[in-house]
């Protein structure tokens, strides 16, 4: 430990901070896998942490965390910097269309950073953090880092692409990328399929605080697994109550996991009924969503 503090008293202190801003929580599960990484991080355990702070709750969260964290031998701020990582050349004809979403990319955002690492400072600091990669910055194994892109992000532009590009121009489908289009994990294909596949994850392996992969979910000594099991122990040693209250969340989600994966084909066509589209686009639509959910691996 870099600090004098005991895991069980800083988690505490942790605890406190977020026990007094309720409101910039999703829920019990996303809060709990967070205080552990910060727990990591204190330990050198974890390269980096960070979150999003568009929030003003988090936002006051994470001011309070800096003030708590005093003169400990750690590095920590605030920054507007590009955060996503693309791992992979979109699959898109049209190369200003291309390099139109990669530009979106480089959006700063709004986050808390927390690290150990020198080096790992000064790219947030220098705002080059996205060019690190997340394995190298946060630790995530890099099948699951590069699957999550693939996944939530790069298959869904390109099925935008390919859906609307007889009948909108590439000059029209370029403004609305450059005009209204931002960096969102889950876009355009169907939001039940893409919360099909989290909730998987998470059923899988309720405590890592990022997306395993189906390789890892898989595997009982895959790097996920191994992860989960790290922060799991570290959960049963500071807070042994509410790993037990998330352990049997996530086990409570197979029925509803089991309802979902069964309205898959429905929810498809739900989807394109919502964007309104027919014939070929309503076609090249439901075919991208079967190719995500077979991405996803949408099974128990």
């Amino acid at each position: 430990m870099r600090t004098s503090k005991s895991h069980e008293q800083w988690y505490e202190l942790v605890a406190q901070k977020f026990d007094e801003h309720q409101s910039a929580h999703i829920d019990l599960q996303s809060a709990f896998c967070e205080k552990l990484q910060i727990l990591k991080v204190l330990e050198s355990e974890k390269p980096s942490f960070f979150a999003m702070t568009h929030n003003p709750e988090r936002e006051k969260l994470y001011l309070d965390l800096v003030e708590l964290f005093g003169d400990v031998d750690v590095f920590r701020g605030f920054a507007t910097i590009p955060v996503y990582h693309p791992s992979r050349r979109l699959k898109l004809d049209d190369e200003a269309l291309r390099a139109a979403f990669m530009a979106g990319f480089q959006t700063p955002q709004r986050i808390f950073w927390l690290t150990c690492n020198k080096t790992i400072a000064s790219a947030y600091e220098d705002g080059r953090c996205h060019e690190v990669g997340e394995e190298h910055s946060l630790g995530y194994p890099k099948c699951c880092s590069d699957w999550h892109y693939d996944c939530f992000f790069a298959r869904a532009i390109e099925a935008f692409f390919e859906t609307y590009k007889k009948s909108a121009s590439n000059m029209q489908l370029l403004d609305y990328v450059t005009s209204e289009w931002q960096p969102n994990s889950g876009w355009f294909l169907p939001s039940e399929i893409y919360l099909t596949g989290l909730l998987l994850s998470e059923h899988k392996f309720p405590f890592l605080g990022y997306l395993a992969c189906p390789t890892c979910r898989k595997s009982v000594g895959s790097p996920s697994a191994r992860l989960n099991e790290s922060y799991r122990d570290l959960g049963n040693l500071v807070d042994p109550d509410t790993t037990e209250r998330v352990r049997s969340w996530a086990n409570g989600l197979r029925a509803d996991l089991t309802q979902r994966i069964q309205s898959v084909p429905k929810i498809i066509k739900e989807g394109s009924a919502d964007l309104e589209l027919t014939g070929l686009e309503k076609g090249v639509y439901e075919r991208h969503s079967r190719y995500l959910v077979k991405a996803l691996e949408l099974h128990l």
